[in-house]
């Protein structure tokens, strides 16, 4: 008996070592799995994590070079403004410039501040009835509204209260409404003297025509281009017209053309053409 129950034993104890070994592989596979799913659960977690935070830095660095997109155009537009301002300049000497002011701000005068004339005006430019004539007051005030609302640009030529003159323009340039003032006092002078001229040479010419009107013998006045403008009553009757107007009016000649080429050569020379026709 005794060497049957050790065989009995040993049989028994092979047979438990056999079954170890076959469920050792079955057990480690659970094992095994577990740590691959946490592997791939810690992979994807941190896959997901590095896309959040790429995310986050993506968008902070769109919003930053948004706001400096934004600070380079509002930089931008000011210098286009100042370079609308500057070339107000370009060209010219005794001027101002008025940068009118946008809601809750004050007008700003750059330039030759002497054109405005005097201190109240220097400082309230926009207060044109402290500074310029009554009517010329007036319709800068609504030229100037008419620029702010609507964007319509203007050229006048005002009194001030001084005696001089300033010519104003008005225009919008990049946003803003500007006025340049110039004083154009000697400029008018001049254009006066042109004028005090041109009206004595009209006197002087009314006083000789009325002279040839009376006169027996024929005389006219033509313009550049040749065409008579002016025939006194003798000329009219010369040429069997009704009146001097309607000699003009169909162009009747008092020489024939050979005469009238001949004449119009001796003018270009500057002499006096004389003959017998």
């Amino acid at each position: 008996m005794g060497t049957r129950w050790r065989e009995f034993l040993a049989g028994t104890i092979l047979a438990g070592a056999s079954l170890d070994a076959l469920a050792g592989p079955a057990l480690a596979a659970p094992a095994l799995g577990e740590a691959t799913t946490t592997a791939v659960f810690a992979f994807g977690f941190g896959a997901l994590a590095f896309a959040g935070a790429a995310g986050c830095l993506h968008a902070s660095g769109r919003r930053a070079a948004r706001r400096r997109e934004a600070e380079l155009e509002a930089e931008a537009a000011t210098l286009r403004a100042r370079l609308h301002e500057a070339g107000f300049f370009l060209g010219e000497k005794s001027q101002a410039l008025v940068i009118l002011p946008g809601p809750g701000e004050a007008a700003r005068v750059c330039g030759d501040l002497s054109v405005l004339g005097s201190e109240a005006a220097r400082t309230r430019p926009l207060d044109f009835a402290g500074w310029l004539a009554e009517d010329d007051a007036a319709r800068l005030a609504e030229r100037t509204r008419r620029l702010r609302a609507g964007g319509e640009g203007f050229r006048l030529t005002t009194a001030t209260r001084d005696g001089r003159w300033i010519e104003v323009e008005g225009a919008p340039r990049s946003g803003r409404v500007l006025l340049r003032l110039r004083d154009v006092s000697q400029d008018r002078l001049d254009a006066i003297g042109v004028e005090r001229v041109a009206a004595e040479a009209r006197a002087q010419l009314k006083s000789l025509w009325t002279t040839l009107e009376a006169s027996p013998n024929p005389a006219w006045l033509r313009d550049a281009g040749g065409a008579l403008i002016l025939v006194n009553a003798a000329y009219a009757s010369a040429v069997e017209a009704k009146d001097p107007a309607d000699a003009v009016a169909r162009g009747l000649e008092l020489f024939d053309k050979p005469a009238r080429e001949a004449s119009l050569a001796a003018r270009a020379a500057g002499e006096v053409w004389r003959a017998r026709v």
